[in-house]
């Protein structure tokens, strides 16, 4: 259970820390760059937080990571 009320703030935190430039005209904030496609950077949020969490919990990324790669590579979507 603390495993995912863990998730569940830090997916937040990290979605809201990069939606944060879109709001800064609601909050007074000011000279906060604003990326185009900002706003769906902040949908990442979940994934990284989840990628994060199994870095730090176990050594499941040290197997997931290794595969995405060769599995890029054999399909031609990254040219070394």
């Amino acid at each position: 259970m603390k495993q995912l009320i863990t998730f569940f703030v830090l997916a937040c935190l990290i979605s809201w820390l990069i939606w944060r430039p879109l709001y800064q005209h609601v909050f007074a904030w000011q000279g906060l760059p604003v990326l185009p496609y900002q706003h769906a950077l902040g949908g990442l949020g979940p994934c990284l937080a989840a990628f994060l969490l199994t870095a730090f919990l176990n050594a499941g990324v040290r197997i997931l990571l290794p595969s995405i790669l060769r599995f890029l590579h054999f399909n031609g979507s990254i040219s070394c």
